[in-house]
């Protein structure tokens, strides 16, 4: 019992110092419930300990946080998403892979159930995944129409991955060269 507490305490509380990135997000997306605020306010604590300078890869980074954040709170019209994506740092370049939602679905049951009680208490359903796709599109939109990199890569299937991996290198690598808005990058 007291191992399980111990891990638990780590889990809410571990990097759970006060930042002033989450302050503002939790503040603007407020969510239900102590226990998961704690959570995602461990979760962006861990972003802002990352943040550092060259190249970095984050397979969720600060936009799935919104995404998240927003989903959870029902504050998720494109006026709320502009404001939350005005309050933290965002990537050169984001990418995102497309996947069936009957595979994403399988892969969180698949998640959730090699997980404890308490995890999967604090996780969000399967059921709700139409929803952050939802709020992905908006998002995605609010950073093309700012003049933001998106990249739209296939994960279909292990061909489709490889060929992602390797535009994500293309787009990275080029990263040094000026973007045009409007370039297509799907």
């Amino acid at each position: 019992m007291a191992s399980r507490a111990a891990k638990l305490a780590d889990v809410l509380f571990g990097n759970a110092r006060q930042d002033p990135v989450a302050d503002a997000l939790l503040k603007l997306l407020p969510i239900d419930g102590s226990l998961r605020e704690l959570r995602r306010r461990r979760y962006l604590a861990s972003l802002a300990a990352s943040a550092g300078e060259g190249l970095a890869l984050r397979d969720q980074g600060y936009i799935c946080a919104v995404a998240g954040l927003a989903l959870d709170s029902g504050r998720t019209d494109e006026e709320i998403l502009a404001e939350a994506l005005r309050l933290v740092p965002l990537p050169d370049i984001t990418v995102r892979i497309e996947v069936a939602p009957s595979v994403t679905r399988a892969r969180l049951e698949e998640r959730l159930s090699g997980q404890g009680r308490v995890y999967r208490f604090l996780e969000r359903s399967p059921d709700a995944n139409p929803g952050l796709a939802s709020v992905f599109d908006t998002i995605e939109g609010l950073l093309e129409g700012s003049g933001r990199r998106v990249l739209r890569v296939s994960g279909a299937c292990r061909d489709d991955l490889e060929a992602g991996v390797a535009a994500i290198r293309m787009v990275a690598l080029e990263g040094s060269r000026p973007f045009a808005p409007g370039a297509a990058t799907r």
